[in-house]
């Protein structure tokens, strides 16, 4: 099991988000499986894009939202950082 954080800009693929293809080709690019991905998040564009792809959302409770956090339907809803290594362990993504 390898972690790992990256961010990409809206050039680096042809799409953009919330198009999945910028989330799938990011988990492509870096070697992984999207059955063992998770999206970290803070609006609309991340939801979306996680819930096309079919990915767990961790979404931030601060952020570039412009509507309610709770409203995006997260499979986690985190309100610091540090909070991401135990939601991965409640969605079994990390042993």
């Amino acid at each position: 099991m390898r972690l790992c954080s990256t961010e990409s800009g809206g050039d680096r693929f042809p799409v953009r988000k919330p198009d999945p293809g910028h989330l799938l080709g990011l988990i492509a690019e870096l070697g992984g499986e999207p059955s063992a991905a998770a999206m970290v998040g803070d609006n609309e564009n991340d939801a979306m894009a996680a819930h096309a792809a079919f990915i767990p959302l961790l979404l931030m409770r601060y952020g570039y939202a412009r509507v309610d956090p709770e409203s995006l339907a997260a499979d986690a809803m985190l309100d610091h950082f540090s909070e991401v290594p135990r939601a991965l362990e409640r969605l079994a993504l990390i042993p």
